[in-house]
């Protein structure tokens, strides 16, 4: 899905004549030619952070846009605007806040989106279809578990729609887990811009940021003097070793 064609005109109809070269491809989801990848958050569900970083990871792979959207603004305050801006201010493209119950701020999103492709992710019920409905795309919308702060999936499918005459949008079903598996575990810390950054002050140009000493390894450094958010760190720590384990299953 996402393939720009040449379109030849016989009788009444049109034949496909040529597929053009994708510039890039996802696998999850099965989409093509993508821009920008808008990463939907809310307070409710609780943000599944490890997922986020995932799909930046992914987007950064691709070579793709990256606008993080915090959704629902009219259940937090500046507090959880700033704690995500704190984990992603410097690694995102742009950070959006909107709420596409209460219609605020959705002609900034409009704007966001002009003249690209987009493809919408996250968890379900973070209100993907809310926003795309307030777009004027009819969809059918889920409700939070009242007994489990877990979404219902509506979203079954990838499905584009076209905005204007140059502004496509994917929406995405809802999912909980993205594996990487193509990322080496040694180039894991490239897809972290806030991480690399320090590399040039660690004392062995091959860390990884985690066997290390801290007297050896400027981002444990950072992390320690609050320059590194914490948690993005131990997040990274994580992943790393879910890289390296499929990686050593994938070539052993």
């Amino acid at each position: 899905m996402g393939d720009f064609v040449v379109l030849q005109k016989e009788n009444d109809s049109f034949v496909i004549t040529k597929i053009e070269k994708r510039k890039n491809e996802l696998i999850r989801p099965y989409v093509a030619n993508v821009n920008q990848l808008v990463i939907v958050i809310a307070p409710t569900p609780s943000p599944d952070f490890l997922l986020v970083d995932k799909l930046i990871i992914m987007a950064n792979e691709n070579k793709l846009e990256t606008l993080l959207l915090l959704n629902k603004c009219d259940l937090f305050d500046d507090s959880f605007v700033n704690e995500i801006k704190n984990q992603y201010e410097n690694v995102v493209d742009d950070i959006l806040v909107l709420s596409a119950k209460k219609h605020l701020y959705i002609n900034e999103l409009k704007e966001k989106l002009c003249n690209k492709f987009s493809v919408f992710a996250g968890q379900s019920a973070v209100g993907k279809s809310t926003i795309l409905n307030e777009l004027g795309f009819l969809q059918e919308t889920g409700e939070l578990s009242k007994k489990v702060e877990r979404g219902k999936h509506t979203t079954r499918q990838t499905e584009v729609f076209l905005l204007n005459s140059s502004t496509l949008i994917a929406d995405t079903p809802g999912f909980s887990l993205l594996e990487l598996f193509e990322v080496n575990p040694e180039k894991l810390h490239e897809y972290y811009p806030d991480i690399d950054v320090f590399l040039n002050n660690c004392k062995y140009r091959a860390c990884n940021h985690i066997q290390m000493l801290e007297s050896e390894c400027a981002v444990k450094r950072a992390v320690t003097n609050g320059t590194l958010n914490k948690e993005r760190y131990e997040r990274y720590v994580t992943l790393y070793e879910e890289v390296k384990k499929r990686w050593k299953e994938k070539y052993d």
